[in-house]
Parts: structure tokens; sequence; C-alpha cells
């Protein structure tokens, strides 16, 4: 696919009408001649605009790792909360809604 077939894709989608839905597009590339399961592999492209809202990040971590994790993630919920959490459901929704991605230690995932 060349470059002026994707730019007359995109001009033919701006013709067309408004929609009243978010739509996305997917993006599919083929890396040849790469090794994937070699070692030292890692690519990393800054975009140059915000992805739209903020993105916020919730961590379940043991909790030697409470404080690291209040460092790097917006919120941190530590293994000695679980039992609060369980009794309270009210407070498990507030966090599902108000966070967009979840971390968790790989130990305490079964918990």
């Amino acid at each position: 696919m060349d470059k002026e077939t994707i730019k007359k894709a995109l001009e033919e989608l701006k013709k067309s009408q408004k929609r009243n839905f978010t739509q996305t597009v997917d993006l599919i590339i083929v890396l040849r001649n790469i090794d994937l399961k070699k070692d030292g592999f890692e690519f990393y492209h800054r975009l140059h605009y915000k992805p739209g809202k903020d993105i916020k990040i919730c961590a379940f971590v043991g909790a030697e790792n409470v404080k690291k994790a209040e460092e790097v993630f917006d919120t941190a919920v530590s293994v000695d909360d679980f039992p609060e959490y369980q009794k309270d459901k009210k407070k498990v929704k507030d966090v599902v809604n108000s966070h967009d991605f979840f971390v968790a230690q790989a130990n305490i995932m079964p918990k």
C-alpha cells in the first residue's frame, strides 16, 4: 500500500457524513526479517498529540511495593486493603469507574 492510496482513502472518509459514534482504525504492521524471540528488541514512538482524555491507571500491589506504585500510578491498592474492598462493593465500583487501566503484581493476581 503506498502513501497516495492512504491519503486518498482518508480524504474520502473526511467527505462522508458525520456519525454519532467514535470510529476507530486498526493498524497492522508486518515486521519482516525481525526475530521477536531474540532479546533486545524494543521500539517506542512518542505521539505528537495527547490521546484524548487523561488516562488514569490503578495498580494492585503487595505491601512491599506500595510506595513505589504510589509514585508511578494514579492509585495504588495494597493487598492488605483487599478485605476492605470485598466488604464495600461501592468502593470497588468507584475504583473501577474512575480508572482506565489496571496493573497487578503477578503473585497477587489470584487473590
